[in-house]
């Protein structure tokens, strides 16, 4: 190859590497704006999953707290106190008070990850835990107490989105 050649030869590799750079970019701007709103989608699956396992944990500590209510004959009383786990709580017919649930749930005492918050605007609901600092209204766990005609329960709200602008506090 002549001299002549080769500087020709380099020019065309030093302008087929920027444009292969410029591809390169282009494609992986795209791969970014097609992975970040799946990115988003993780996020709000931890959020359900955590919830769901925070109702778990709500739902044992109802059932544990229920039977040994029957087996102390205060389960049908509308106030008791009653020992679980070494801890003294609270109960209304048989089941715990909104209040203490965190006494017995080690991971709602950790403030940081768990906000509870009365919940006024919505009759019938004690108490709601909602996940993060920056908790969805759209994505929380509701606690009913117990009352003369209904037995406490939970129940898990999820709606489309878990990551809407959090709730006022």
């Amino acid at each position: 190859m002549t001299t002549e050649e080769n500087q020709v030869n380099r020019k065309q590799q030093a302008g087929r590497t920027w444009l292969e750079f410029i591809l390169l970019l282009c494609t992986l701007g795209l791969l970014v704006v097609v992975a970040v709103p799946k990115f988003y989608d993780y996020e709000a699956d931890a959020n359900v999953t955590a919830l769901k396992g925070l109702k778990s944990a709500i739902d044992n500590v109802m059932v544990q707290t229920y039977e040994q209510a029957q087996a102390s004959n205060i389960a049908d009383q509308p106030r008791g106190t009653l020992t679980v786990e070494g801890v003294t709580i609270d109960v209304q017919f048989g089941y715990p008070v909104a209040n203490d649930l965190p006494q017995l749930i080690g991971v709602l005492k950790e403030e940081e990850r768990w906000l509870p918050k009365p919940h006024d605007s919505q009759a019938g609901v004690d108490y709601v835990w909602m996940y993060h600092d920056n908790p969805a209204p759209s994505c929380y766990l509701s606690y009913y107490e117990a009352t003369p005609t209904q037995h406490a329960k939970t129940e898990l709200v999820i709606r489309p989105s878990c990551q809407e602008a959090p709730m006022s506090q």
